[in-house]
């Protein structure tokens, strides 16, 4: 890949993720390891601080989640895992589609 091509699901040049994981680094929100044998290379990992953050968002939402579908039945939940799959395979394919330009 040529630097300054996007890359990846999120459509970030390889610049724009080193500035990303540069500012989550320097927050305190994840930590970086360098790769000794290639310096392009490194493992990001969250800290303590990054999960906590996190969790502060999105586990009310899993919680509600959560609670709403215990209140549904089997077949409920079976049409709604169906669609699930569905939609993901669509997703998939439409930005393979994007990706390959056809």
């Amino acid at each position: 890949m040529r630097q300054g091509h996007a890359t990846g699901a999120a459509g970030l040049t390889t610049g724009g993720v080193t500035t990303a994981i540069d500012r989550l680094d320097r927050s305190g929100h994840a930590s970086r390891v360098r790769d000794t044998a290639d310096r392009l290379r490194g493992i990001v990992t969250p800290t303590e601080k990054g999960r906590a953050v996190v969790a502060e968002i999105f586990t009310p939402l899993a919680r509600g989640g959560a609670e709403y579908l215990r209140g549904l039945g089997p077949d409920t939940l079976g049409e709604m895992v169906a669609f699930l799959r569905f939609a993901s395979r669509r997703q998939r394919d439409h930005a393979a589609r994007l990706a390959t330009g056809d």
